[in-house]
């Protein structure tokens, strides 16, 4: 397809009754099929002209975040550290009964939720079970409810997995089985003088924000009570944006959640639900986009100016995860401290309680400024251990979190042992209330209504993630339609707009499916296996224990160095400029991105420095020998240096034309904070040209007001002159109404060089072979049935039936020795559910630019000469 153009829209519904209209201007969906539209037999969706996906648990949840650096209900909350705020976050944990909110909230279709405790996907790959969570909330006071081993609840290791998924820590009844429910509006709300709403109270009386419940003194007046009432409440009014409640109104679930947890706490200081809030708690409703937490340096949502330093511009927020493939993405990389956004030598950083290797950073993935040490010594063991589980791990039905020991060969703990123990930890603590996970499938079309469908106008090869969904990578880079309702073009709907598509800014799902779009990654994930990850940018890559250099001064690896991965590029790969991507510019990326702590980077945050051998061999150290490293390291957006560096593009081109035409020595460059250090032959490639603009790191720049949105992936902004932008309409793609994207006809990956490459005959399992016959068959006589007849017929022949050419024979041997799916072998161990050799290939157009062709799926009836790539 030569076109993706999307169409954003006010949400999920408004993104269905287009898809159903009787003349849909999209074809692909992004979200999962809304509340009360049907997908059972007999449904529009199960009838001519559309396809519905198979069901999956989404790679995500939803939960109730609150801003730790802030004061809630006249509470520090210390980072997530002080009792009074844990008090107030175990309080507002019961007031929820996530159970009945899965299975009954009008904006979760019947069936598809998943009530949640831990905050991991419960299909997180990586295999860790919960933790026994029934101690979380044992105060030992008199007359003080225990949770116990009731139906439902989670006394024992691994409860929370498999069909017991979670919803009951915290909470000892069924919600309206007890106390007064006139007042409230959703069954999932604790009565008032239930046993949960009455713990709830004695909470908030433990953290200090009233003195007793019905004119008595002390947290067990609460426990007795008819009305859970607080009286002698001291607790300031809560109506500023730093300490307000924002709720998301562009999710009918999230929305009840805040609408109904707001009217609940306000009942608790008040007296009466409000709606939506009351003075003890202001309620800001709105989209994600205009979400503040995500941005800690700008204004929030009745902010009058912006903040010279960190904003506390929210108190709680319905937010929504959806991340990583493995338990760290969350455990790890969300909520560890060395994520937060630092500043100077405050107490975000420097000596504070957040980690000292916080940047400063307009995009942190911790916005929740969760930091602390406790939490971090677990959630740094289990990113950073040698081994993924060992003997005296908790197994599943254990009523301990604590392993016996569960330790590695090397005396460390394993990352399932510590995994529990952040698990629980982060439960006591509750650092946030994870709610619900959804169940979900996407409708889309098979063809334009009303049909009738064939084989010639249908759409095939859309990707069912088991994670992410229809809306995923391999879906815009694979489907296919012969005759689609727009000319070659992938009609994409969002349900939302981007934020940003700035790679040091993007943060939120619809800011990546752009970003990914446009910038490749070394290795990608097989998006039908959540454990095969492949080369992609990368030719191969090597595991070194030890390493050696012998030129431009580098002798070793960089400091704190446990492993190197040693990778090297696919010689074909340019930018979409026509640049080539070299090693220089993969440097830059990780440099520029973990130093700048962008969202999109922190997955490599175990770097310890980038050694570039050439141009196109490169070694990344890194500190850790975890689990989870290699798939982590190699997933972050590789841009060009060219547009980014401070030291300007010209500067950049001269150091890289340099060292493209003769060899320059090696050189490694490492980060303090977001400097970059540079060792060995420096002169050649300076840490200066390293450095990215700053300016470029604000949450205000727009790559593609600028012509930078220019990556090597298979998508482009803009073509020609205006390459890099004019790729969306509205006043920028921060908040962009629509998207067109131009497929890049020269892509190292698409169906053309495919064709060409099995053309070739190249492998890495018979390399020398075609190598050596093309240059045999170099300018002899044509003759097609002679033993030069392939080479001089087919995709790799510009001429097809012309002798064997320079362009021919460098068409072999771009390809030496290339293993196009590695470390997998197409012919003999293909990954999981990719077909085998040869494919069918679709949308291939010759190198003369004449009319499109397709392929020959058999090789058995080709006209001589030909163009296919299988004669």
């Amino acid at each position: 397809m030569s076109t993706e153009q999307v169409s954003i829209f006010g949400g999920a519904n408004a993104e269905y009754a287009n898809l159903l209209s009787p003349n849909p201007t999209i074809d692909l969906t992004d979200s999962p099929v809304p509340v009360g539209i049907p997908t059972g037999i007999g449904s529009q969706l199960q009838g001519p002209g559309y396809y519905l996906t198979s069901t999956i648990p989404a790679l995500g949840y939803n939960e109730i975040q609150f801003d730790l650096m802030s004061t809630l209900f006249g509470c520090n909350m210390q980072f997530g550290s002080s009792p009074c705020g844990v008090n107030i976050r175990q309080g507002i944990a019961h007031m929820i009964d996530k159970s009945i909110f899965a299975s009954s909230d009008p904006g979760i279709s019947v069936g598809t939720g998943i009530p949640m405790d831990n905050p991991v996907p419960t299909n997180a790959g990586g295999g860790l079970l919960s933790p026994d969570s029934c101690a979380y909330d044992n105060r030992n006071i008199p007359g003080w409810f225990n949770q116990t081993n009731v139906a439902g609840s989670l006394c024992s290791v691994g409860a929370g997995n498999g069909s017991n998924i979670g919803g009951s820590s915290y909470h000892f009844a069924t919600a309206g089985s007890s106390g007064n429910c006139a007042g409230v509006s959703f069954a999932w709300q604790q009565c008032p003088g239930s046993p949960d709403l009455n713990e709830a109270a004695a909470h908030f009386v433990l953290a200090g924000v009233a003195t007793g419940c019905d004119g008595g003194t002390g947290a067990s007046s609460c426990l007795t009570s008819a009305d859970s009432k607080l009286s002698g409440v001291i607790a300031p009014t809560c109506s500023t944006p730093s300490c307000s409640f924002f709720v998301r109104n562009d999710d009918r679930a999230r929305l009840d959640l805040g609408t109904g947890l707001a009217a609940t706490i306000c009942y608790l200081l008040t007296g009466t639900y409000g709606t939506p809030g009351c003075a003890a708690l202001g309620v800001t409703q709105g989209s994600v986009t205009t979400f503040p937490g995500f941005n800690p340096f700008a204004c929030g949502p009745g902010v009058p100016t912006c903040c010279t330093s960190i904003c506390a511009s929210w108190g709680m927020y319905t937010a929504a995860y959806q991340g990583f493939t493995f338990y760290d993405g969350s455990l790890y990389f969300t909520y560890n401290s060395a994520f937060v956004s630092g500043i100077g030598s405050n107490q975000i950083s420097g000596g504070g309680p957040c980690s000292n290797s916080a940047v400063p950073t307009q995009s942190p993935a911790n916005y929740m400024f969760l930091c602390n040490s406790i939490y971090d010594t677990y959630s740094n063991q289990l990113e950073f251990s040698p081994c993924l589980s060992a003997t005296g791990d908790p197994l599943a039905g254990a009523t301990s979190n604590t392993p016996s020991p569960g330790i590695c060969s090397t005396g460390q703990l394993s990352s399932h042992s510590a995994g529990v123990l952040a698990e629980a930890q982060f439960g006591q603590n509750v650092y946030t209330i994870p709610i619900f996970q959804r169940r979900v499938q996407f409708g889309y079309l098979q063809c334009q209504p009303p049909g009738p469908c064939s084989a010639s106008n249908s759409w095939g090869r859309a990707i069912n993630d088991p994670g992410l969904g229809l809306p995923n990578y391999f879906t815009w880079l694979n489907a296919f339609n012969p005759g689609p309702a727009a000319t070659s073009a992938i009609r994409q709907g969002f349900d939302e707009t981007t934020k940003s598509v700035n790679p040091y800014i993007a943060s939120t799902l619809w800011d990546t499916f752009i970003e990914g779009n446009i910038y490749d990654s070394l290795q990608v994930k097989n998006p039908l296996s959540t454990t095969q990850f492949f080369n992609w940018m990368t030719a191969n890559t090597q595991t070194l224990t030890s390493v050696s250099y012998n030129s431009g001064g580098v002798t070793s690896a960089p400091p704190g160095t446990l492993v190197t991965y040693r990778f090297v590029l696919r010689p074909d790969l340019t930018f979409q400029d026509g640049r080539p991507v070299t090693s220089y510019d993969v440097a830059f990326s990780y440099l520029s991105e973990v130093g700048a702590g962008a969202f999109l980077g922190i997955s490599a945050s175990m770097m310890t420095g980038v050694t570039i051998l050439n141009p196109i061999v490169f070694d990344i150290g890194v500190n850790s020998t975890g689990p989870f490293v290699l798939p982590n390291l190699t997933s972050i957006p590789i841009v060009p240096g060219h547009y980014w560096t401070n030291a300007g593009p010209s500067s950049w081109d001269s150091a890289i034309n340099a060292c493209v035409s003769q060899s320059c020595q090696d050189v490694q460059y490492t980060l303090s904070g977001s400097t970059v250090n540079c060792k060995g032959a420096c002169t050649n490639f300076p840490s200066s040209l390293m450095t990215i603009n700053p300016s470029d790191l604000s949450a205000t720049f727009d790559p593609s007001k600028t012509s930078m949105l220019i990556g090597s992936g298979p998508w482009q902004c803009g073509t020609g002159t205006s390459l890099g932008a004019n790729c969306y309409t509205g006043t920028g793609a921060n908040g962009a109404s629509s998207y067109t994207l131009t497929a890049y006809t020269n892509y190292f990956r698409s169906s053309e060089r495919l064709a060409i490459y099995l053309w070739s005959g190249e492998s890495d399992i018979n390399a020398i072979g075609p190598a050596t016959a093309v240059g045999a068959c170099f300018n002899v006589a044509v003759n097609l049935a002679g033993p030069c007849g392939h080479y001089q017929q087919g995709i790799g022949n510009p001429g097809s039936g012309s002798p064997v050419s320079v362009t021919t024979v460098g068409n072999v041997d771009i390809f030496f020795d290339l293993n196009w799916v590695s470390p997998f072998e197409w012919t003999t161990s293909p990954p999981t559910s990719v077909a085998p050799l040869n494919p069918v290939l679709y949308g291939l157009v010759p190198f003369d630019g004449s009319t499109s062709y397709m392929p020959n799926p058999g090789g058995t009836s080709c006209t001589v000469p030909n163009t296919y790539y299988d004669c």
